[in-house]
């Protein structure tokens, strides 16, 4: 909800951060604050890329949710890298396909996105 963006901060734990801003870049209308998204997004992100060798099991939904939350804060070319990152990571996830195709068509690359929607 708004309000659990709005009480997130640094001592929030991990995956709580993540389901917080995934469901502020998810849910229409729940986005009004970009920039306290972004800093829970990039926090679990970057848990992520700090476990690399050592993958949890939810890892490239971390970096799913800070990609998101980059494509609806309207930061198309991060979108592009971080959910690619995303999708390396889990290349049958979904979400992740569906997001880069919105980043692609948003960036003109209409060949791109029927790849990833496809």
């Amino acid at each position: 909800t708004l309000e659990e963006l709005r009480a997130a901060n640094a001592t929030t734990p991990i995956d709580e951060a993540a389901t917080i801003a995934r469901r502020a870049a998810l849910v229409p209308g729940l986005l009004d604050n970009h920039a306290a998204a972004l800093a829970l997004g990039k926090r679990a992100a970057d848990a992520a890329q700090q476990r690399a060798g050592k993958p949890e099991a939810n890892d490239d939904m971390l970096v799913f949710s800070y990609g998101a939350i980059l494509l609806r804060a309207g930061q198309i070319d991060a979108a592009v890298v971080t959910l690619e990152d995303a999708a390396k990571r889990n290349p049958s996830r979904g979400w992740t396909k569906l997001y880069l195709a919105l980043a692609y068509a948003q960036k003109g690359d209409r060949a791109t996105a029927r790849r990833w929607y496809d």
